[in-house]
């Protein structure tokens, strides 16, 4: 499977309607985590950034099929230049290691990181429909 093809969501991407209203279709993603790198929150937003860290662990979900180019291009405009698409190495549950795409916090933004934890719960209840308005 092509490299493009495959995505590591970390944030608002993991809610099945966001990844719906952004991609056009409903991906069916399974439990991954990356290493080298940590969520964290931003000033001013509700959704979170991950930046290098050797140390850092991330956990998300890993989208390995249904996603084609033309959907990296809606991706990318979704992401703006608030990020930049990277190649992650992946690890599924399994133990098996995959190369795939995510989105890091451009350097040109890192004076917003806020050193807290993003919380996937908090934010379904207090800015999904904020952000799913945004995806319209």
């Amino acid at each position: 499977m092509p490299l493009n093809y495959r995505l590591f969501a970390y944030g608002t991407l993991q809610l099945p309607e966001v990844f719906e209203r952004v991609c056009g279709f409903r991906g069916q993603g399974q439990s991954a985590r990356i290493h080298g790198f940590r969520r964290v929150c931003l000033k001013g937003v509700a959704y979170p950034a991950i930046i290098q860290d050797d140390a850092g662990v991330v956990d998300g979900l890993v989208f390995l099929s249904g996603l084609e180019a033309a959907h990296f291009q809606k991706l990318d405009a979704f992401e703006d230049d608030f990020y930049v698409r990277i190649t992650v190495e992946v690890e599924l549950a399994s133990g098996e290691r995959l190369p795939a795409q995510s989105y890091a916090l451009s350097e040109r933004y890192l004076s917003l990181v806020i050193d807290s934890p993003w919380d996937l719960g908090r934010f379904t209840s207090q800015d999904r429909a904020r952000l799913l308005s945004r995806c319209d």
